[in-house]
């Protein structure tokens, strides 16, 4: 049974420790600096559960426990293989090859949209607590899906909780069919993107690490774009951009001033909840005081 519910996966936070397994953070709330491990930051305890009100002699405490989580932990394996080859064909001498092969993309796409439903920092925004009597109605359709095929439809009163569960997973679900990731993850792949590389500097990130906005710099007139960092030295940016379809799926080299606007970005944009991290101590705080923002 896992308590401790990672809103950031784990596979992601290592690739930001030091050599000595830490993580360099900076506290936005108490305006401090401190070292944690990837499993000691960014949880919340049962986030994903739902608490059985009244339905104790079917499901115990919670409706279907870790059902969400471990629907998560099937994919991070496949995710974290897929950071690694982004590292391995990062490199310099790659400036003109693709990176990612179509199905590779796909996953890239899947990914960006499992770490923004995942984060509570953008549940209001799902509606993930939204729940009424036309959602009890729509639920009903494919509980059998959402709960491995238990017949809870036909043999019990669909309670809030019951109602509530399904609803989380559908959201935060791949599996089911128009489901948000999948809907995010097509907007994804509609997009342009580039890979970017950083020389000295390091890229810094946030524990709501992907950040989805306007940019006025944008040659098309939808100028949404979507930016993470994936690890220290990559980053990825998906958007319609002079170069874009040029650099579709193509790696740019970045100087350092370029890679402090990035991490301006970052810090300016309060896409954070709490923290911002880095692999690098110094770097982190150099880019914090920087910033003025604290």
């Amino acid at each position: 049974m896992t308590k401790k519910e990672h809103y950031v996966p784990q596979f992601y936070l290592r690739g930001f420790t030091n050599e000595k397994g830490y993580i360099a953070v900076f506290d936005t709330k108490d305006k401090k600096y401190f070292n944690a491990r990837p499993e000691d930051i960014c949880h919340i305890k049962y986030l994903y559960e739902t608490k059985n009100e009244s339905n104790a002699g079917l499901f115990g405490e919670y409706i279907c426990l870790n059902d969400i989580e471990q629907l998560f932990s099937k994919k991070e394996k496949d995710y974290a293989a897929l950071l690694n080859t982004v590292q391995i064909r990062c490199k310099k001498g790659n400036i003109d090859s693709l990176i990612l092969s179509s199905q590779e993309t796909d996953m890239l796409a899947e990914l960006i949209a499992n770490l923004m439903v995942r984060n509570p920092a953008n549940f209001e925004s799902v509606g993930m607590n939204q729940i009424d009597e036309s959602m009890k109605q729509k639920v009903t359709e494919y509980l059998k899906d959402l709960f491995d095929g238990t017949d809870i439809a036909a043999n019990y009163d669909i309670s809030n909780e019951i109602c509530s569960a399904a609803h989380k997973k559908a959201l935060l679900s791949n599996e089911i069919k128009g489901s948000l990731p999948n809907i995010i993850a097509k907007e994804l792949l509609n997009m342009d993107f580039s890979f970017y590389i950083a020389d000295s500097h390091i890229f810094l990130s946030c524990d709501n690490p992907v950040i989805a906005g306007k940019d006025p710099f944008s040659i098309s007139n939808d100028k949404t774009c979507v930016y993470l960092a994936l690890t220290p030295k990559i980053s990825v940016l998906f958007g319609k951009y002079s170069y874009s379809r040029k650099m579709r799926n193509r790696l740019v080299c970045l100087n350092d001033n370029e890679i402090e606007r990035f991490n301006n970005l970052l810090i300016r944009s309060k896409n954070y909840g709490r923290f911002i991290f880095a692999s690098n101590n110094k770097e982190l705080e150099n880019f914090i005081r920087q910033s003025n923002m604290f």
